[in-house]
Formats: C-alpha cells, structure tokens, sequence
C-alpha cells in the first residue's frame, strides 16, 4: 500500500509541481512589489489563459486538500501548507491595500475629480437650487402649485410625521439600523436613478434632478405653508449636506456620460463613452459615500432629541465642512 501511494504521490507531484512553481514566483514578485501594483501590470499583459495569484491560490488550496485526504507524505503536505499561509497572508495584505485605495479616493481623489469639473458641478448645483427655491417660495405666493405637484398622500404623511411632536417621536421609535437600511436603499436608488440618466445624453439626468428639486422645493414649500417648521427643520438640518451634496454628484457623473456622447471630441464615440462612464462611476462611488453618510445622520442623529438649537448648528457646521472638503481637500496632491 505504501509503494502504491508513493507511486501515485510522485505523478500528483509531477503533474502539479509547475503550478506550485508559479504560484511561489508569484508570491515572491507580489510581496517585493506590492499585490495591487502588481496585478495591474500583470492585467495589461498577461494573455487569456494566465492565471494570477487568487487562481492559484485557489488550486494550491485544492492540491492540500488532495494531499492530507490521500495521507500522502508529511513533508509534501507541510510545504503545501506553508504556501497555502503564505498565500492567504499575502491575499489579506492585498484586501487591506485595497481599502486603503478606497479611502485614499474618497479623501483625496474624489474630490480633486470633482474640481477638475467644477464648471459642470455648479451647472448641476444651479439646476438644482433654482426650481428648489422657486417651489419653497410658491408655498407662500402660489400654494395651489405645490398641493398639486404633493398630493393628498404626501400631504396626509407630512401633516402626520411632522404636524405635531407625536409624530417626531414616531420616527425617532424607528432610529437605528432599520431606518439607516432604508435611508440607505432610498437615497442611493435616487442617485442611480439620477446618474442613469446620462445615457440620454445627460438630459435624463438634470431632468431627475430638476424633479427632485421641484418635489423637494414642494415639501418644505408646504411645511412652511402648514406652519411645521419648527418640527420639520430640525430633522432635515442635519443630513441635508450630504444628502444633497451626494444628488448633484450624480448629476455630474450622469451629464459626464452625456457629454462624451454629445461631445467626444477628437476620440471616437465610443471610446469618449467608455472613458465618461469610468469617471461618472468614480463620481457616483463619491456620491453613494456622501449620501451613506446622510443616511448614518438621518438615521441615528435627526430624530434625537437633541436640542433644536444645536441640530441647527451641527447642520451648519456640515454644510462648511462638506464645502471645505470639496474645494481643499487633496490640493497638495493636484499636480
């Protein structure tokens, strides 16, 4: 028995030693150089049938599991093993890497993207605020405007959440991961919606952007008609930065798509499109950050029962730290 499995051990070991061999080249190339860097150079040139290191981890991962299942030699199950260690170390590192990538981005690269379109992020900013403000103000000067855009419904979940403290105190029953969650899953399939509509030629972008500004701008038009301010305000001064900040981001990565459409300049068409929907999804990524965070402030901080005087300068106090970070932030980096 112990001739029949050595005999099957060597052509196991022949068979998959070049894949053993690759897969320790590998780690020694990605721990000199860093996995991340590494395997976009190996993504540029590598062919359809290379493997890069998850694969093989993958395959010597099998290989031990093959080896300790047959009970074939210890010193051959050790060196698995040990590559295996090394392996999944490395791979971890990588994960971290890549984190690191992510919050280097939203603190530094993010923004800079965002400058570098500063003319079209105001553009978005004006399409917005413009028919917010018309419809805040048509609550006092055209009221039947806004009732008609609202609806009875709107209207009857308005006058019951914010006509009365009873209603606050409702929504702050339901705070926590529950109301993040949904905040979470609203928001964001607003900003997708918003950034979506790029594909027509950025117009489906302003005009979810135009709507939402209208139906916003009817809301507190109607709260101030209904005189629910006081309960209303308060719950909206916190997360309204990001929240808002985080709608004209996605506008700006939809009309970037849009624009290489309409204007590809000396590329072709489609390579122009290709490029803008890269950068529109950095955008939308920095947009999806903004808007978790409003979702973290409408969920936990909104409905609290912190003082009004204080929520109303937390969300001051938000709104310049977003301008500030939007227009300073990764400056020492911008070549």
């Amino acid at each position: 028995m112990a001739g029949g499995r050595s005999l099957k051990q060597g052509a196991f070991e022949a068979a998959r030693r070049p894949v053993w061999e690759s897969f320790v080249q590998e780690l020694d190339r990605d721990s000199r150089r860093g996995w991340s860097s590494r395997r976009r150079m190996r993504e540029s040139t590598q062919g359809a049938d290379s493997k890069d290191l998850p694969s093989l981890y993958r395959e010597v991962s099998r290989d031990l599991a093959l080896a300790r299942d047959r009970a074939y030699s210890d010193r051959l199950q050790e060196e698995l093993n040990e590559w295996v260690l090394r392996g999944h170390q490395e791979l971890y590192r990588a994960q971290r890497s890549h984190w690191s990538d992510v919050f280097s981005f939203l603190a530094f690269g993010f923004p800079i993207l965002l400058r570098q379109r500063s003319k079209r992020f105001f553009f978005c900013m004006m399409a917005f605020c413009i028919p917010f403000f018309l419809m805040w103000w048509a609550g006092s000067v055209a009221p039947e405007w806004v009732l008609a855009l609202l609806g009875e419904d709107t209207i009857a979940s308005m006058n019951e959440m914010y006509g009365n403290s009873d209603g606050l105190r409702g929504r702050s029953a339901e705070r926590g991961f529950s109301a993040f969650a949904f905040y979470i899953r609203n928001n964001v399939g607003i900003d997708f919606r918003v950034f979506a509509g790029g594909i027509l030629a950025g117009v489906g972008s302003l005009f979810f952007l135009g709507f939402n500004a209208f139906f916003l701008g009817a809301v507190f038009g109607y709260i101030h008609m209904a005189g629910h301010n006081d309960n209303f305000l308060p719950f909206v001064a916190g997360h309204g930065a990001f929240e808002i900040t985080g709608l004209w981001v996605s506008a700006l990565a939809g009309l970037e798509v849009g624009m290489a459409w309409i204007s590809p300049g000396e590329k072709s068409r489609r390579f122009a499109m290709v490029e803008g929907a890269r950068t529109g999804l950095k955008l939308l990524g920095g947009a999806a950050a903004l808007t978790a965070l409003a979702a973290v402030v409408e969920g936990f901080w909104s409905p609290s029962s912190v003082p009004v005087t204080i929520k109303y300068w937390v969300g001051g106090a938000l709104w310049v730290l977003t301008a500030l970070y939007l227009m300073f932030a990764g400056r020492s980096r911008e070549a």
